[in-house]
């Protein structure tokens, strides 16, 4: 019995030896911690003393690309607005611009990309502490966030010109056929059939944009405007052409033809609100995807450069 008792003390012995040895090795690891930055900030001091100053030029670099990219954010929608008010002057220039930043912004992040290659030490060097590594990682960040900035800027341009271009291929439709009534009811038929084809070339025109359009963006509203006016451009023409061939006189054609023409004014539109929605359709499609992923791209850039500070 004394035997067994002693052989338990022994292992309980044995085992608070054990328990004790961990203990007394966790109070030396606690009284001599890992090296790091905050410990021991001589380690890495070197390397990143090395770093610091082409960092520095590349936050200031990146400041200025974050300007730059906040300016292209605002052209984006601005060439929205002009495109849906149908500024086009104010349009091609807001796209001009545009152009000019993308170029801009490329050239800094092109030039940060090299600068970050030429450093004496990269991101994932254990000879950096961990604070600059972040640093530089978050610099390689940051160029990664401008560089779809110009097919971004590119696919506004692509958007907005064709849609600007298609309206006004529709206001020098409306004022041709107008010109067209104005010279019908004059009695000058062959001059009112001549204007009406120079009204449907317009037509023409606005439908070859409409097919390049119709692989982006949503074209319902520019289709119906389109038929509805060629439909009464139609009319017209058959009613001049009849009235031309009596000579003026109300036949039976004339009839039938200024009926045709009745019916189809009443599906035209009011007004050029009409103009303004399928600009607005047009927008909805690309246009206001491509600002928004613009307005992303700034906003991930401020963060990347926040974090280069």
């Amino acid at each position: 019995m004394h035997i067994v008792s002693g052989l338990a003390r022994a292992v309980i012995w044995i085992l608070a030896a054990l328990l004790i040895a961990v203990g007394v090795a966790g109070l030396a690891v606690a009284a001599n911690p890992i090296p790091d930055e905050t410990t021991r900030p001589e380690i890495y001091a070197r390397a990143d003393a090395a770093v610091a100053p082409g960092l520095a030029e590349i936050d200031a670099q990146l400041g200025d690309a974050q300007e730059l990219v906040g300016a292209l954010a605002e052209l984006a929608r601005s060439a929205i607005v002009d495109l849906n008010d149908g500024h086009e002057a104010a349009l091609v220039k807001d796209l001009d611009d545009g152009d000019a930043l993308v170029l801009e912004i490329g050239s800094i992040a092109t030039q940060v990309a090299a600068d970050l290659r030429a450093m004496p030490h990269g991101a994932d060097s254990y000879r950096l502490s961990p604070s600059m590594s972040a640093r530089l990682a978050a610099a390689g960040e940051a160029v990664e966030t401008v560089r779809p900035l110009a097919d971004l800027w590119s696919r506004v341009a692509r958007g907005a010109l064709p849609a600007s271009e298609v309206a006004s291929h529709l206001a020098d439709h409306d004022r041709a056929t107008f010109a067209a009534t104005q010279d019908g009811t004059a009695g000058r038929y062959a001059a009112a059939l001549k204007t009406l084809g120079d009204a449907r070339a317009e037509l023409t025109a606005a439908l070859k944009i409409r097919d390049q359009l119709a692989e982006a963006v949503d074209t319902t509203t520019l289709d119906i405007w389109i038929e509805r006016n060629r439909a009464y451009d139609d009319a017209l023409s058959a009613l001049y052409q009849s009235l031309r061939d009596s000579g003026g006189r109300v036949t039976a054609p004339a009839r039938e033809a200024f009926a045709d023409v009745q019916r189809t004014q009443k599906r035209l539109p009011p007004d050029t609100r009409a103009i303004i929605v399928i600009m607005s359709d047009l927008a909805q499609g690309g246009l206001n995807q491509a600002a928004i992923r613009i307005e992303e791209a700034r906003g991930a850039l401020a963060a990347a450069v926040a974090a280069v500070d």
